[in-house]
């Protein structure tokens, strides 16, 4: 769930979770990481985080799919 202040409450469902390097690799493995950042056609929320937390080597993704209001 993600709530507004306005109080409006958007439902999205988690579809995708993954850890990929990001220290110490090739440029075309950057541009695979960047490809969680481009624009869609859909809706969806993409969280990207350091991992592990103590750290910056890897990133973790999560994409979540637009559900609906709840």
């Amino acid at each position: 769930y993600v709530d507004t202040a306005s109080g409006r409450r958007y439902v999205y469902m988690v579809r995708q979770q993954v850890i990929v390097p990001e220290v110490g690799v090739s440029d075309a493995q950057h541009r695979a990481n960047a490809r969680y950042l481009a624009q869609t056609d859909d809706a969806r929320l993409t969280l990207v985080s350091c991992w592990p937390y103590w750290t910056n080597t890897h990133r973790v993704i999560v994409v979540a799919e637009f559900i609906g209001m709840a």
